[in-house]
């Protein structure tokens, strides 16, 4: 292996733990239970950038629900890619990575294709937590409202009681 070879192989070593450490901040920010989902989503969006190839002019977006959630400098680029949070199968939103000037180009095109993968599964595993969260909430409502209907039925309610301990 020359030089150049081997300068190569490291800076592609180097690349990819930056994507990990992104995955792994943006996997810790999501299994935070304390925090809102705008919250996450502002934290996100400033843990991103950190995983692409060019950080200091890389943007990052989060629109969910007709909000968004971005970094203080992006806007839409001609070198930006997106990738849709499909919750429970529909479009819930978007997660969108932008550089805000030129960056050279390769044979992936302005993103490396560990990037593309990178950016869909964030977006991924945003909706994950998204759908996650809406379960549990639809639970927590479903609880209530048995222990209410328990509470003032003249019905024992065994066979609930039976339900919900399983």
């Amino acid at each position: 292996m020359n030089n150049n070879e081997a300068s190569n192989e490291i800076h592609i070593l180097k690349e990819r733990a930056k994507e990990l450490n992104c995955l792994y901040q943006v996997d810790e920010i999501l299994n935070n239970q304390r925090l809102s989902l705008a919250e996450m989503f502002e934290a996100i969006v400033w843990a991103i950038p950190s995983g692409w190839q060019f950080p200091e002019i890389c943007e990052a977006r989060i629109v969910y629900e007709n909000n968004s959630y971005q970094t203080s400098e992006f806007y839409s680029s001609p070198y930006s890619v997106k990738s849709p949070i499909k919750v429970d199968g529909k479009a819930a939103g978007y997660l969108e990575v932008a550089y805000i000037e030129q960056v050279p180009q390769t044979e992936e095109g302005f993103f490396l294709e560990k990037e593309r993968k990178l950016i869909n599964t964030i977006a991924d595993r945003i909706a994950q937590i998204i759908f996650h969260r809406q379960m549990k909430d639809i639970l927590w409502e479903w609880n209530k409202s048995q222990r209410f209907n328990y509470l003032t039925s003249n019905d024992t309610g065994k066979e609930w009681a039976v339900i919900v301990n399983l």
